[in-house]
């Protein structure tokens, strides 16, 4: 099984561009953090980003009009690597986590608060949103449809964010 889940916050603001194919692929990054304390108990920690790129026409949609820089997400999907040679000529490998048009999900976190604290809600690419006319469209992120080549080819900046 390959199956990988984040939680973190979008990094910097999704892109989209076109695959060879010519269908749109909506790309973001996910920043995750940790912290432990070390050997003398002073307490650490470290941020990763994660790049994820999603396939599912439904969920690009959904990620272009909804998410935006700093959204608490959850993201479920695929580990692949993105394969590519930089200017010295050396092979390198990027890790990504793919939504495909037949698995994985996104989920933005809204923060709502009660008299017990802070509590989880979620909204994901499954259910209705309303846009700014108050019209429902549905964006689901588990269509049924056909998984489709996850192949595309990534420029320098989008491998390698400023951050």
């Amino acid at each position: 099984m390959n199956k990988v889940i984040l939680i973190g916050n979008v990094s910097r603001a999704p892109t989209t561009c076109l695959n060879q194919k010519g269908k749109e692929i909506a790309t973001f990054f996910v920043e995750t953090s940790h912290s432990w304390k070390d050997e003398t108990g002073e307490w650490q920690s470290a941020t990763d980003w994660h790049q994820v790129s999603v396939f599912r026409e439904s969920t690009v949609r959904w990620v272009k009009d909804v998410l935006k820089r700093g959204d608490p997400v959850s993201v479920e999907g695929k580990l692949s690597y993105q394969y590519w040679t930089d200017k010295l000529g050396q092979s390198r490998s990027t890790p990504q986590v793919v939504i495909t048009r037949a698995e994985g999900k996104v989920e933005l976190f809204q923060f709502a608060s009660n008299k017990n604290g802070k509590q989880f809600s979620n909204l994901n690419s499954n259910q209705n949103l309303a846009n700014s006319n108050s019209e429902q469209e549905v964006l689901s992120s588990n269509s049924e449809e056909n998984e489709e080549d996850v192949s595309f080819e990534l420029s320098q900046e989008q491998i390698h964010p400023k951050q």
